[in-house]
């Protein structure tokens, strides 16, 4: 990976850890991600010779410490707890002729199709995974490190908007299991009587923009053109359940997709970059180590 996508990564780490310090904020379970990132490192130094398995092992590395130090992040900034914009986010849904609950009520009222719109939802770290690995084995560094940049740019720019304008979700008027157990999250870092929070059982806490809705067209953005229209069917159905599920404002939506250009914007992709090798014995070498 590219060294400055790294130095990004790693400031965003270094604030995670100096926001917690300052803040007296207890995070349980370090030690797992922390354990990754040392066996996924050992694994690049191991297969340092071997071009595109070093270049899949550095992403995956380098996603560990960056969506642990944004979830960590979140939390962290989910306790300044300035008043919330869903009266404002909801207005401007009504005046838009949409309504989230109806959607939320169709979607009960079609349980085989919402349970694929579920199961597209919760299939963006699986579609990350692939996609770093069919990038890095395909030896595209520049596009992998474009995805890479893109998202932290638009993580970054998403967590602004959360600190300035928290929102709790359409999904708090009446919340299935999982929203309630984000809720008691939110809630409680905003009264602050959650002064900690575990790995193990951390939430997605920004409803605005929405970050799915970013993350799905990132991928589509980063797929290789043969994929791309599974890819587009996919992330299209993921988007749909943002607002079927009750997750997310049709505001949230719109939102992150202007995120999404900006994200594209101030970082270009290189779409043709494969990795210049050299043969060394059995072992696949960059042209130049």
């Amino acid at each position: 990976m590219n060294r400055i996508t790294w130095i990004i990564a790693g400031c965003i780490g270094l604030a995670a850890l100096v926001g917690c310090a300052i803040a007296g904020f207890a995070v349980d379970g370090l030690h797992r991600p922390m354990i990754v990132t040392a066996m996924l490192g050992l694994a690049i130094w191991h297969y340092r010779r071997v071009a595109p398995f070093r270049l899949c092992l550095s992403a995956l590395a380098l996603l560990v410490v960056f969506s642990v130090s944004f979830v960590v992040l979140t939390y962290l900034a989910a306790r300044l707890s300035p008043s919330l914009v869903d009266g404002w986010l909801a207005g401007c849904d009504a005046s838009l002729g949409f309504s989230t609950r109806c959607l939320v009520a169709w979607q009960l009222q079609h349980p085989i199709l919402g349970t694929l719109l579920d199961a597209a939802y919760n299939s963006l770290l699986p579609q990350t995974a692939a996609t770093v690995g069919i990038l890095g084995l395909m030896g595209r560094a520049k596009p992998l490190d474009a995805f890479l940049r893109r998202m932290m740019l638009a993580a970054l720019l998403v967590l602004a908007c959360f600190l300035l304008l928290p929102a709790a979700g359409p999904c708090s008027a009446m919340p299935s299991p999982s929203q309630a157990h984000y809720l008691d999250h939110f809630l409680s870092l905003r009264s602050g009587l959650r002064t900690g929070m575990s790995l193990a059982d951390a939430e997605g806490l920004i409803t605005f923009p929405s970050f799915h809705t970013i993350w799905a067209l990132l991928l589509v953005a980063a797929c290789p053109v043969r994929l791309k229209p599974l890819s587009m069917l996919l992330n299209a159905a993921v988007i749909v359940a943002t607002l079927t599920t009750g997750w997310h404002y049709l505001t949230d939506v719109l939102a992150g997709i202007v995120v999404f250009y900006l994200a594209c914007w101030l970082v270009p992709a290189t779409t043709r970059d494969v990795l210049p090798q050299v043969q060394e014995g059995s072992a696949v070498v960059p042209a130049g180590c």
